[in-house]
């Protein structure tokens, strides 16, 4: 019995490691992912979310730096009345990775041009936008997981925790 538990412990072991050979550090790539997007709205009409969001990515990573664009849907927003709001968003951030072994963290600096709208009314402007991330590679595809932030004009907090997938290329 024990001779089988060491036995099933070193192939894994070993099916990791090839994996890791075969993993992909550089190269196009694209992804998306699901998350708890959160918009807190101060200056104005008090809109709130806290629901699902997503959004789809792509970049290039050159080994150990890289950069990334995305299209992010923070999803609908309430204030205890029925009300047309939402907010999504345009990013593009440089990207700084630490390969250990097939996992990567990662973080991320760069700027968001968003819309808030509401009902009729629209604002849009361009702001700050950072974020933290894991990364688990296996060959050419990712799972990953996030939060990033977004430093918005007249807002207590915008940002959103994602969990994804990205292939490279």
């Amino acid at each position: 019995m024990k001779v089988l538990k060491v036995t099933v412990v070193a192939a894994l072991v070993l099916l990791l490691a090839a994996g890791t050979c075969f993993a992909k550090t550089s190269g196009f790539y694209l992804g998306g992912s699901l998350g708890q997007g959160k918009v807190d709205v101060t200056n104005g009409p008090n809109l709130t979310t806290d629901n699902v969001g997503y959004k789809i990515f792509g970049g290039y990573r050159f080994g150990l730096i890289g950069v990334e664009g995305s299209y992010v849907d923070f999803g609908n927003m309430t204030n205890g009345v029925p009300v047309d709001a939402s907010t999504t968003a345009w990013d593009v951030f440089g990207v700084l990775s630490f390969a250990l072994g097939p996992v990567d963290l990662f973080g991320k600096v760069g700027a968001v041009a968003w819309d808030l709208q509401v009902d009729n009314y629209k604002e849009t402007d361009t702001d700050l936008a950072y974020g933290l991330g894991l990364a688990v590679r296996i060959g050419p595809l990712s799972v990953r997981g996030e939060y990033e932030r977004f430093e918005i004009a007249d807002t207590d907090e915008v940002g959103m925790y994602s969990i994804g997938l990205a292939y490279m290329f």
